[in-house]
């Protein structure tokens, strides 16, 4: 079962969280995960382009909790919109250390990207594969694992 619910700040708390829910307490304690979504306009020359949407587990009750996710939804002429898949996978290249980045630069292929123009380049040249290989391999494959 999912529930939708808005936050609104409560005036009268000075310690804790001021938060406040309209469908009450009851939800909140029953749940076995609680997400909290937010969001951000992305805008270039004063129009905007697309929202910068953050996750973060409140409450998990199934797995480890307090874990934090953003992802880019991107609004195409027509209206209509699409996760950010190439910019997603780089910002998590780039956080993982695959690929280097310094200040606002990211290097690709020995050469240094603004974020935006590398991931037109990407697009334009339908280099995702190359992108899908840089993905570290932590976990061991199934030829190298040791049968006991």
């Amino acid at each position: 079962m999912l529930f939708l619910d808005q936050i609104r700040q409560d005036p009268g708390v000075m310690f804790g969280d001021n938060t406040k829910t309209s469908g009450g307490k009851a939800p909140a304690f029953y749940a076995s995960v609680r997400i909290a979504l937010s969001r951000k306009v992305l805008k270039d020359s004063g129009e905007e382009y697309g929202q910068l949407i953050k996750a973060k587990v409140v409450k998990n009750k199934v797995s480890r909790p307090f874990q934090k996710c953003e992802w880019e939804f991107l609004f195409k002429d027509d209206g209509t919109g699409y996760l950010d898949k190439v910019g997603g996978l780089v910002d998590y290249l780039c956080a993982k250390g695959a690929m280097t980045k310094k200040g606002a630069f990211i290097e690709f292929k020995g050469k240094k990207y603004n974020r935006k123009p590398l991931i037109k380049l990407i697009e334009e040249n339908d280099l995702y594969d190359e992108l899908i290989k840089l993905i570290p391999r932590t976990e061991k494959s199934a030829d190298e694992l040791e049968i006991v």
